[in-house]
């Protein structure tokens, strides 16, 4: 389950430990997607690795989360409005890196064109492609 925060809302470690204490009892995969960069913290990557929670790399043309491990599987939310051949490259070889520790779940921009699409399946043939 991802959990997107609002842009606005700044770090409050006291409320993130709260709820995770009391998701934990759901046990559910949690991704937390933050928005405001005060979040960008090693005190937040600790009480996400503590319950097992990951932290969603998301990649906007605004803001780039760090490519922080918290959890034994990733999310990541691409989202700039351009990926050229090589930047495809490094998302393929980044997670085909992170798919060799666990599972990941990876997602491109949705459009009225099906650009996301077509991105997410060159990057699946490049993972493929390491993978054999």
């Amino acid at each position: 389950m991802l959990f997107q925060l609002p842009p606005n809302l700044k770090v409050d470690l006291a409320r993130l430990a709260a709820f995770l204490s009391e998701a934990k009892a759901l046990r559910l995969r949690m991704a937390f997607e933050f928005r405001h960069p005060t979040w960008f913290e090693a005190a937040t990557w600790k009480e996400l690795e503590k319950a097992g929670a990951a932290v969603c790399i998301a990649e906007s043309d605004e803001l780039v989360t760090p490519d922080v491990v918290t959890a034994d599987f990733a999310c990541y939310r691409l989202r700039q409005a351009e990926y050229p051949a090589e930047r495809l490259a490094e998302v393929a070889a980044r997670l085909s890196e992170r798919a060799a520790r666990g599972g990941v779940f990876a997602y491109f921009k949705h459009e009225d064109e099906p650009t996301g699409a077509l991105r997410a399946s060159k990057v699946l043939a490049m993972v493929r492609d390491r993978a054999s």
